[in-house]
């Protein structure tokens, strides 16, 4: 009952709040931004932070991780986009930004048409990691190594992570059985389950913590069923809540 109040109300909020983030996205805090030409040289770092606690939101596409290797869409933090780890996990730094890189440059391929996504491409490609690390705001970056970046186009008003395209990016994973759409628990309407739901800010709980969660062969899964596959929620459901 509360998670269908919750989808109704922000239902209800967008059709009198345009700014409210669209289907698949939300807002997220992105303390500092590369800034590249269009052909993916490294020009400056931008310091988007507002104060010592907080940072100026953007909006990225709505997806989750919870282990594992995953990167996000054109955002991260400084491990998986630029390959900065703690001391003796360097192995591990190195796989998350192999992960980051390839991503990027599947998107890129994949949406052609955008520019910056091509610039980012190439940025890797150019050096511009070693590039970044050479900036002498890259001493105020590392002072908080879990915080997320993201690329900016010289000239454009918004970064990579919040371009229209990436809407597509949302990582559902099908729930069913045979092929088949289960029921969103919320809409009743058949459509692809999202495997993980992603975090919700919950005043005096961690910061990754879900509405609906669960763990992984720890005997909650039923019928068969693991992660999402146990309580159906589709992308267009959760993505409100």
């Amino acid at each position: 009952m509360i998670l269908k109040a919750l989808y109704d109300y922000y239902n209800r909020l967008k059709t009198i709040d345009s700014s409210l983030a669209p289907c698949g996205f939300k807002e997220l805090e992105i303390p500092f931004l590369i800034v590249i030409d269009k052909g993916g040289e490294f020009l400056r770092i931008e310091d988007r932070r507002i104060d010592k606690k907080q940072s100026q939101k953007f909006l990225v596409v709505a997806d989750s991780r919870s282990s594992g290797i995953k990167p996000y869409a054109m955002f991260d933090n400084l491990e998986y986009a630029f390959c900065f780890g703690k001391e003796g996990k360097e192995d591990k730094a190195l796989q998350k930004h192999e992960a980051f890189v390839s991503r990027c440059q599947q998107i890129a391929d994949k949406y052609p048409e955008q520019q910056v996504f091509a610039a980012v491409k190439a940025f890797y490609a150019n050096d511009g990691v070693e590039k970044v690390k050479a900036d002498e705001m890259w001493n105020e970056m590392i002072k908080k190594t879990g915080a997320n970046v993201s690329f900016l186009l010289q000239g454009d008003t918004e970064p990579a992570c919040s371009k229209p395209e990436l809407e597509g990016e949302v990582t559902t994973g099908n729930a069913a059985d045979n092929g088949n759409c289960p029921c969103c628990l919320i809409t009743g309407k058949k459509a692809p389950a999202v495997e993980i739901t992603t975090a919700t800010m919950i005043p005096g709980s961690q910061a990754v913590a879900k509405l609906v969660a669960f763990q992984v062969n720890s005997g909650y899964d039923s019928y068969g069923k693991s992660k999402g596959g146990n309580a159906p929620i589709s992308k267009e459901a959760e993505s409100s809540l």
